[in-house]
């Protein structure tokens, strides 16, 4: 009889496990967890809006080493033409050391920027890295001033750029966050997606090289040893100082994400962390759309707006990325004046976490959302200016006309007295 009861309760047991798994079909009983890195410093990041999804020490500061030539390789995109002539320099081929990677370019020896830059990309080439940086700048040190202005422009605060290269140097720094923000803006360019995912490319001979030079790529999620990641844009670094670092680009359907890893102590340890940031921001973060107006209604007549019918926001609507576990009502929306004038308001709207956890940064970033009233019972300006104008104009008619039809009369009366008298 006991043995019939434990039945019973196991079984009305299992039967509400079922029960409440089907009416709630998320992953309640599923224990979610972040990804673990093996590297020192990484984050992952939504190339979209620059919204950081997940994070470890993303503002501690990293020796970059190679990823350094994506900012090379994107001002050279910025300044130059891919056909144009560089004539390498002796500083450009010596200042490097031998054991470092290169293409073996010889002074005076001639290369067209295309040339230089897949050799940047594909062959991590120093001596094409410098080569770049004279012809853009004029000299290595010119070059690294543009790089660390750019890096500014992009509020990269955190970074300088001693090199074009990426060879150490005590005062040659970044982290992992700044260099989201480089990667996120060369990756707008279409011909810098098309060089850094390249596999291989060949270099000619030239004036002083005889052969054809073969590049092939070392960067496993570009040469196929790892696949179906959507990568669009790759770079590999390594120095003793630095360790082992990468910067990715990757894009499955409309979500395109980026991640950075820095300092990590082996080569596939960097590959692994990449691969695992990626899936996750692929498959554990969904879309959630907020309306704009829904966003300003609690504080519209703080704000001093009109009814949200006579409002136009631009945009109309505003994305952001979401842990699966995480609920709509977990976020709150901050939100700063930045312009009111008559006709137009610009607010800028942070959102954030109600409560931080290990699942995703708790910062999801900012928008500025721009409000223009379209108050349908007030004129526009030009028709108020417009009434008057019309106005002035028929009455000029009018008079001019009165005046004609008096002096017609006038003339016909006197023609008529003279038919008469005569």
């Amino acid at each position: 009889m006991l043995v019939n009861e434990k039945h019973k309760i196991m079984v009305i047991a299992v039967g509400l496990i079922l029960l409440i798994n089907l009416v709630f079909p998320t992953k309640m009983f599923a224990q979610v967890k972040p990804p673990v890195l093996e590297s020192e410093a990484a984050v992952l990041m939504n190339a979209e809006t620059g919204q950081v999804l997940y994070e470890k020490n993303m503002n501690q500061r990293h020796y970059p080493a190679s990823i350094t030539k994506i900012m090379t390789a994107m001002l050279a995109l910025e300044k130059g033409n891919l056909e144009d002539k560089i004539i390498v320099s002796r500083e450009a081929v010596f200042s490097i050391g031998r054991g470092t990677s290169h293409i073996a370019l010889d002074v005076d020896e001639v290369i067209t920027l295309e040339q230089a830059l897949y050799a940047l990309s594909i062959a991590s080439a120093n001596d094409a890295a410098n080569g770049i940086a004279e012809y853009i700048a004029g000299d290595l040190a010119s070059f690294a001033k543009l790089m660390n202005e750019k890096a500014k422009d992009l509020g990269a605060e955190n970074t300088n750029f001693a090199n074009a290269h990426g060879l150490h140097a005590s005062n040659h720094y970044t982290t992992a966050y700044d260099m989201a923000k480089i990667l996120r803006e060369a990756i707008k360019n279409p011909q810098f997606l098309t060089i850094f995912s390249k596999k291989r490319f060949e270099i000619v001979p030239t004036n002083k090289q005889p052969e054809t030079r073969y590049l092939n790529s070392t960067n496993s999620l570009i040469n196929g040893e790892i696949q179906d990641m959507g990568v669009i844009a790759s770079k590999s670094g390594w120095t003793p100082e630095a360790r082992h670092t990468l910067v990715t680009a990757a894009q499955k359907g409309e979500r395109k994400l980026i991640v950075v890893v820095l300092s990590s102590p082996t080569a596939d340890s960097k590959y692994k962390d990449t691969v695992k940031l990626l899936e996750y921001g692929f498959n554990e973060f969904r879309t959630v759309s907020f309306a704009a107006s829904s966003l300003v209604e609690e504080r519209r007549a703080e704000l001093e707006l009109d009814k949200a019918e006579n409002l136009k926001f631009n945009p109309a609507k505003i994305e952001r990325l979401v842990h699966q576990s995480l609920k709509d009502s977990d976020i709150k929306a901050n939100i700063k004046l930045l312009l009111s004038s008559p006709n137009q308001t610009v607010i800028q709207i942070s959102f954030n976490l109600k409560e931080t956890n290990n699942l995703m940064y708790s910062e999801l970033g900012q928008a500025n959302l721009t409000i223009t009233e379209e108050n349908s019972n007030s004129r526009p300006y030009y028709s108020i200016v417009a009434a008057p104008a019309v106005l002035l104009l028929f009455l000029v008619f009018f008079i001019r006309r009165k005046r004609k039809q008096k002096k017609s009369r006038f003339v016909y009366d006197n023609h008529s007295f003279k038919q008469l008298k005569y």
